[in-house]
């Protein structure tokens, strides 16, 4: 056993770096050899291994792939076509998350992807100047999550979050509409509580059929107000004017009824 070398150091991580470009999600293995038996400490609420401090030894450095469903690319080009920008916002390393958002059709040409520190270290001006082009934001925590939120809603976009876990509650909370994915969370309470929406499939294929029922339901709403103010509207203009200029009204309330059903 002995010390990484820094050539060593920097063809692993040329190896991380091509394995995380291929939408892989590295994870390396270890060990450490201990004289005495490790002991659980129970107590406080929280459970505490007593591992030693010390180096240890590099065993492998593996990578999963957890591959895009089919149907993600159509539901996100669909959403495109309506008018919907998608950004995804993750915790994934960088090159990870660059690789499954083209992947997926979400960052295109003259898109930017950016780690979530140098998000946060921008002035509230360069946010508002930049969050345009920002299409993944990698290795971002909640705070991060709420926080381009926020710089969205600030240039006045209607914002929705998909949210699956716990850490996404404060970023449902503050998007105008927050959808959680999947009947786990309700279950959560921090999940149930910000979420407006709950989805039970835990697909993003739901999304464009979210969208596509609510704005057929706003349509029928607009098209049925536009009716009957067009009908309500045009009889009893027609009936004050003739009740004012004219003996009687030619629209009986019995007809006015008619009208309406």
């Amino acid at each position: 056993n002995r010390a990484i070398s820094t050539a060593e150091k920097i063809h692993l991580l040329n190896v991380i770096e091509g394995m995380a470009a291929e939408s892989l999600r590295c994870i390396a293995f270890g060990y450490m050899e201990v004289s005495d038996p490790v002991e659980l400490r129970i107590g406080g609420g929280e459970d505490e291994w007593l591992i030693p401090e010390g180096p240890l030894i590099l065993l492998a450095i593996i990578g999963i792939r957890d591959p895009c469903r089919i149907e993600v690319p159509k539901a996100v080009r669909q959403c495109q076509a309506a008018g919907i920008r998608v950004r995804m916002v993750t915790g994934e390393h960088i090159t990870t998350a660059k690789a499954i958002a083209t992947e997926c059709g979400i960052l295109r040409d003259g898109d930017v992807a950016i780690d979530a520190a140098t998000f946060c270290s921008y002035t509230r001006e360069e946010r508002m100047r930049e969050i345009s082009r920002i299409s993944v934001m990698a290795r971002s925590s909640p705070a991060d999550k709420a926080l381009m939120v926020t710089t969205l809603r600030e240039l006045g976009a209607i914002v929705a979050v998909i949210g699956d876990g716990v850490d996404d509650a404060s970023a449902l909370r503050e998007a105008h509409i927050g959808i959680s994915m999947g009947m786990l969370c309700k279950s959560i309470i921090p999940m149930e509580s910000s979420a407006a929406i709950i989805i039970a499939e835990n697909s993003f294929d739901s999304i464009p059929k979210v969208v596509q029922w609510g704005r057929a339901v706003a349509n029928n709403i607009q098209k049925f107000i536009q009716f009957r103010l067009t009908v309500n509207v045009s009889a009893l203009t027609i009936n004050l004017v003739a009740g004012l200029l004219a003996d009687g009204v030619p629209l009986s309330v019995v007809q006015l009824l008619w009208l309406n059903l």
